[in-house]
């Protein structure tokens, strides 16, 4: 069993007993990069082995394939001699006559029949429709489909934000969120090693994939794994962006985004799209590990194409400021005022001597 996961993995089994006997349910299962989610539904697969699984995905590709997850689907069904849904996709049919043939076909299923469709932030249109088509259809139906997705990479006004919205109001829905460790499951986790539990979950973040990969590393320095997966989500950004996650790094593990938004010049949308692309989270305390691998010991060693190279030097002019701008000083915490995520309105800060001054809230990097 999952360490700290038992939940989650108890609501599974009854929402496939519920579609078991008839009663068709649609799961979203949400939790940022790394958390488990296949892992959790993987764990399922062997709980449920008398079931029929299939199995598809929405790519991260600059222009999504259309029905991505269906065409996966469509070649495993294949594989067992049904090409049906696959001559279907095949033959350019009109969107809606294809939904219906999925939905006919799922309709002649005897058995409990799950479907996973993973990584949905990355869904193109036509997979958001299928989903919402199904949504509305999976009563009287012994069809559990699983749905996977980041909930910490969704701009307002991502169209995934819409079909959540609408797919939460039908009956068939239900949702499970998978939430980082908690401290007792990082020292459970940790348990015989030489790391110190507090110092693992600070840097983690309680993140099951980070926390796995530093324990297994030897050394001081950043696990290559965990520094691919941060500078992959970095790259994504550029421009007055990709200065204000630099500079965000120097500061510490929770950064006022008031502090950082004068030491680079940071609009609001500069870290809307931080938000948005993965390496920040706002209002929470977790994702500490992107600051930890894009700067350790104090500089950029990736400073990305915006930066030219210069990454030492944008380093020690933001440092500069933020030195001017907090007194603390930013590598042992700076001002980092513990209000993530509140709405405007005045705060102490330390470092300041205790003045009071307006605060827009925090971000962690």
């Amino acid at each position: 069993m999952l360490l700290e996961r038992e939940t989650q993995f108890a609501s599974l089994n009854e929402y496939a007993e519920e579609a078991r006997s008839g009663d068709g349910r649609l799961v979203l299962v949400s939790g940022e990069v790394g958390i488990g989610k296949s892992s959790l539904l993987e764990e399922l697969q062997v709980d449920l082995r008398d079931a029929s699984w299939l199995w598809g995905a929405c790519d991260g590709l600059f222009t999504p394939r259309p029905l991505a997850p269906l065409r996966d689907i469509a070649r495993e069904i294949a594989a067992h001699g049904d090409t049906g849904i696959g001559d279907l996709l095949d033959g350019e049919l009109p969107r809606e006559r294809v939904f219906d043939e999925v939905l006919a076909w799922l309709t002649q299923r005897h058995r409990l029949t799950v479907i996973v469709v993973e990584d949905v932030h990355w869904a193109d249109d036509a997979t958001l429709d299928l989903l919402r088509y199904l949504g509305r259809r999976l009563r009287r139906l012994p069809v559990l489909l699983l749905v996977t997705f980041r909930d910490d990479a969704l701009p307002a006004t991502d169209p995934l934000r819409v079909a959540l919205g609408e797919l939460g109001t039908q009956r068939s829905t239900r949702r499970i969120d998978l939430p980082p460790l908690s401290m007792d499951g990082v020292r459970r986790l940790a348990s015989g090693g030489p790391h110190r539990p507090e110092e693992l979950l600070q840097l983690t973040g309680g993140n099951p994939f980070f926390l796995v990969e530093v324990l297994g590393h030897e050394g001081t320095d950043v696990p290559g794994s965990v520094r691919d997966a941060v500078l992959a989500r970095a790259a994504t950004v550029g421009g007055s962006t990709r200065t204000t996650l630099e500079v965000a790094a120097l500061a510490a593990l929770r950064v006022d985004t008031q502090l950082v938004s004068s030491a680079a010049n940071a609009t609001p949308e500069d870290f809307d799209a931080l938000v948005a692309a993965g390496p920040a989270h706002r209002g929470r305390r977790d994702a500490a590990l992107p600051a930890w691998a894009l700067a350790p010991r104090g500089r950029i060693d990736d400073p990305g194409p915006s930066s030219g190279g210069r990454a030492p030097s944008t380093a020690r002019h933001a440092r500069g400021r933020l030195r001017r701008r907090c007194p603390a000083g930013p590598p042992r915490g700076g001002c980092r005022r513990r209000c993530h995520g509140a709405p405007a309105r005045t705060r102490r800060c330390p470092s300041s001597g205790g003045a009071r001054r307006p605060s827009g809230g925090s971000c962690s990097v």
